[in-house]
């Protein structure tokens, strides 16, 4: 349902021009209009579509900006001429005329909407807006009323805000009149009748008997009142209180908000409490049938299964009790609508197939031991009684209520509304009688209090009945029922109440809805007088709709908390504290504030994941404004040049086909030696780009706080996967998470893109520098062919290899051979070391994996140029798996021979694999 008032009007709405009025002539209309009030200000909006979701959302027609209000709160539907309300599952719940709304219900002209701290009235377009009732034979019609601005709500699904303006207030002054008009007809009779004003010994005085300002009743059942939850920490919290309440049918709902529906803690937390509840039941409903009869055990089932959600088991286990104790009950229709016109029939039912059709549905008559329904119906007429300030009427009922149930052994929840509206027909009473010893003989003491939009004046007289301001120069009456909250508010505030009389006064203002003001009268009553606590605590848990908490309720910071509120605000308080040391600089006040939160379980979960991920954008952020770290990118793009460039190399010194092994005639063929010549040129070319970036000079130092940075980065991806959280959000550049120690210079050669790449250069260092300081049976020459071996492999990318005894004796005593025998070639004549494995193994070792390569040349360098200029020793060099070498060397004999790992040693070698498969 959209709603909008013409941009470009500029005659008035037809809803507020002028005309004259028959009251008597009125027929009913269909209601085209909501007028939305908080805090005093009104907001009028036309009805022109079939559908409006109200809530809180961005996403839904009308957004209100409110705590209490759900994301989606409810829906208004307006089918032919018939316009209903029904509840989206809030959490808070809705009200029509101060009765929660449990089905789809119909709206008349008139009703009352309690959304959140909301209240919005249901008022026709097209209705006359005459002047307030005066002291004149007929009534007077009201002047061309200025055109309405209100907010335009069109298309559904875009941002719809709530907000004031000058021109909505001007448009809602007329409304206010208008519906004040309409009630006063029922008050004062007809406008044809008798209007001749009281005037007790007084100048004529104008008489306002109802009108929108005045306070509704508010009557839900709801044991709790919290704000709408947003996020899966306060979702949570809600759902453990509506469990804790066997708010069964909202915990199942927040449940589906937190995706915990089908299985998890939560979901076990719900089946667990409603198993226990359905037990209580079942125990109370045979207890019910035994000493009362089915009749009221089933009125029993029925009431309770409506608070277990249709699709859970105890609501299909009460379903078939239900069936065991009476005949089946009968399928309820696709759509039901609940009548609450007055003057209409008690109820009706209207099918979704034939919307505009609708017929009177006969309420069976109770039986005499029905005391539910007699003890409800009695709660209507006081409810009734009481918003028409009928005080002695409406306590009648409520006392007939508690009288009926005072001896009932079943459910409460009738008697405790019932004692709460006795306690509120009380406070209005003896607020009237506190105000009026207050302010004694001189009223105007109060000064100038606003009464009627536009207009403020003295107050002339109190009484029980009325108020009576100075207003324009004559007097104006305004019966209790309709004097305006704003003046409310500022009587409550002038009037120097005794502290009993303040917690009435509280009361009074939350009938008004106003929740805020009461609560500072109750701190201004407890400052004064601290033996007015337990009146306080009950007024406090009467507007919470909850018994009255053992403990009291506390006051802190002005703020009243419930023992529930105060555990939830401490909650808070730890779960904040703890946030806010995640934010600190401090490792161990983080560390513990990681542990507080993970061991507050599921109500922290949401906070501790925020608060992970807010430090990590802060560190993130922190790393990119570093000059340094800039540097340092500038290098990283080096090194992504350096990771191509080898890898365009490689693929061509293991391309088998391109760069053929053996390639010389007669070994190979003609076609394989050409190949060999036309690709040799060509590696050596890779190899050469590949060096060119190996020799880039550039060094940076990186200060020690980017470590410590990287390193609680690390730390918070850590959290996050302990937490269950998945996988962290996107790390800085690789080259940042993977860093050197501190005080080592960052180069070409050291700088590292992945965690396996950071091992690969750091162990290969350290083989470096132990086959340095440490060459064993290496003499120099073998030395040195092992060290220019490591830094080609470095070079292009693959792990160092290490100086090994058994291998270097293999080496070494094969070149002896062949150089005292005279032969070259990988097979020995030697007995017992025809072939390399032979010769490995003789040594004692057990090799894993095995490679020889053997030459003629003058020196290491030499021996290393020839194999990098043969494909198959090149490859035997460059093998990613080689962790183990042994170089040998007599005279102008070469040989070196690689291996994985060995077997027979008492420590392994290390094992590790490099990270991409050349």
């Amino acid at each position: 349902m959209g709603f909008a008032v013409g941009p470009g009007q500029t005659d008035p709405p037809r809803a507020l021009q002028a005309r004259s009025t028959d009251l008597k002539a009125e027929t009913p209309v269909t209601p085209r209009r909501l007028i939305i009030e908080k805090n005093g200000t009104r907001e009028i909006y036309e009805i022109l579509e079939d559908s409006l979701v109200i809530g809180r959302d961005d996403s839904a027609d009308l957004t209100l900006d409110d705590r209490k209000i759900s994301r989606h709160h409810v829906e208004i539907r307006r089918t032919g001429s018939v316009l209903t309300v029904r509840d989206l599952e809030s959490s808070n719940g809705t009200t029509v005329n101060g009765r929660d709304v449990r089905r789809i219900t119909e709206l008349h002209r008139g009703d009352v909407v309690g959304v959140g701290d909301l209240r919005i009235f249901i008022d026709a377009a097209g209705q006359a807006a005459p002047t307030p009732v005066v002291a004149a034979p007929a009534p007077t019609t009201m002047p061309p009323a200025p055109s309405e601005d209100a907010p335009a709500i069109g298309a559904r699904g875009g941002r719809r805000s709530h907000r004031s303006s000058t021109a909505i207030l001007a448009a809602s002054v007329a409304v206010v009149l208008a519906v004040g008009w309409f009630i006063a007809k029922d008050h004062l009779g007809s406008a044809s009748g008798d209007t001749s004003p009281v005037t007790d010994g007084n100048p004529p005085v104008e008489e306002v008997a109802n009108g929108p300002d005045s306070p509704g009743t508010n009557t839900n059942d709801l044991t709790d009142v919290l704000p709408a939850a947003s996020d899966p920490a306060d979702l949570t919290r809600d759902f453990e209180l509506a469990v804790l309440d066997e708010r069964f049918e909202n915990a199942w709902s927040l449940l589906h908000r937190l995706h915990q529906h089908r299985s998890g803690p939560l979901k076990n937390q719900l089946d667990a409490a409603m198993a226990e509840a359905l037990t209580e039941t079942v125990a109370e409903a045979n207890r019910l049938k035994s000493s009362l009869g089915t009749t009221v055990a089933s009125r029993f089932l029925n009431m309770r299964l409506k608070d277990f959600p249709d699709q859970s088991t105890a609501h299909t286990e009460l379903t078939g009790l239900l069936l065991e104790f009476g005949p089946r009950p009968k399928r309820k229709p696709e759509v039901e609508v609940v009548n609450n016109d007055p003057s209409g029939p008690s109820a009706s039912k209207v099918s979704s197939r034939d919307p505009a059709k609708t017929t009177e549905v006969r309420k069976p008559k109770p039986l005499a031991t029905d005391v539910m329904d007699k003890a409800e119906k009695a709660l209507d007429l006081g409810d009734a009684a009481l918003r028409d300030r009928k005080l002695d009427v409406a306590a009648s009922h409520f006392d007939e209520v508690v009288s009926l149930l005072e001896s009932y052994a079943g459910p409460h929840r009738f008697r405790r509304r019932a004692e709460r509206q006795l306690r509120v027909v009380g406070a209005k009473v003896a607020f009237v009688d506190g105000l009026v010893a207050a302010v004694g003989i001189d009223p105007s003491a109060l000064g100038r209090i606003p009464h009627l939009p536009g207009q403020s004046g003295a107050v002339q007289k109190i009484d029980r009945d009325a108020i009576v301001f100075a207003s324009q120069g004559k007097p104006v009456k305004l019966a209790w029922r309709v004097v305006p909250l704003r003046a409310m508010v500022a009587i409550c505030t002038k009037a120097r109440l005794d502290p009993k009389f303040m917690v009435d006064a509280s009361r009074v203002l939350r009938e008004y809805g106003a929740g805020d003001e009461a609560d500072k009268i109750l701190i201004r009553a407890v400052k004064r007088d601290k033996e007015q606590k337990p009146r306080i605590d009950q007024a406090l848990a009467d507007a919470r709709h909850m018994p009255l908490p053992e403990q009291g309720f506390t006051l802190i910071d002005d703020k009243w908390f419930s023992p529930r509120e105060l555990a939830r605000k401490r909650l808070n308080d730890t779960i904040d504290a703890a946030v806010a040391a995640i934010e600190d600089d401090d490792p161990a006040a983080r560390k513990d504030a990681i542990e507080v939160l993970m061991g507050l379980g599921d109500s922290a979960r949401s906070s501790l994941h925020r608060a992970l991920l807010m430090r990590k954008a802060i560190l993130k952020e922190r790393l990119g404004k570093s000059k340094s770290a800039k540097a340092l990118g500038e290098l990283g793009g080096q090194r992504t040049k350096l990771d191509e460039a080898r890898d365009f190399a490689l693929k061509l010194i293991f391309d088998t086909a391109k760069y053929p092994y053996p390639y010389r005639p007669p070994a190979a063929s003609q076609e394989a030696y050409a190949l060999y010549r036309e690709h040799q040129p060509i590696v050596d070319e890779r190899v050469t780009a590949v060096r060119k970036i190996w020799e880039d000079p550039r060094e940076i130092n990186l200060a020690d706080r980017i470590h410590d940075i990287v390193k609680e980065i690390k730390e918070v991806n850590d959290a996050i996967r302990d937490a269950a959280f998945g996988e962290p959000t996107e790390d800085p550049a690789p080259w940042l998470m993977h860093l050197p120690n501190k005080g080592v210079k960052i180069t070409i050669r050291n700088i590292a893109n992945s965690a396996q790449d950071r091992q690969r250069i750091d162990t290969s260092d350290i083989v470096m520098a132990k086959n340095a300081r440490s060459p064993s049976e290496a003499h120099r020459g073998e030395s040195a062919q092992c060290r220019i071996t490591n830094d080609y492999r470095i070079m292009m990318g693959r792990w160092a290899v290490r100086l090994y005894d058994p291998l270097i004796r293999a080496s070494h005593g094969h070149c002896n051979d062949m150089s005292t025998r005279g032969f070259f070639s990988h097979t020995s004549p030697v007995e017992g070391k025809r072939t390399p494995s032979d010769r490995i193994r003789k040594e004692g070792m057990n090799p894993v994996g095995a490679s020889e390569n053997i030459a003629i040349n003058g020196g290491p360098q030499g021996a290393h140029n020839a194999w990098v200029h043969s494909p198959g020793h090149h490859r035997n060099i460059l093998g990613r798996a080689w962790r183990l070498m042994g170089p040998g060397n007599v005279g102008r004999y070469w040989c070196q021979n690689f291996c994985v790992s060995d077997r027979n040693a008492d420590k392994p070698a290390e094992d590790e694999k490099d990270d991409e498969d050349k």
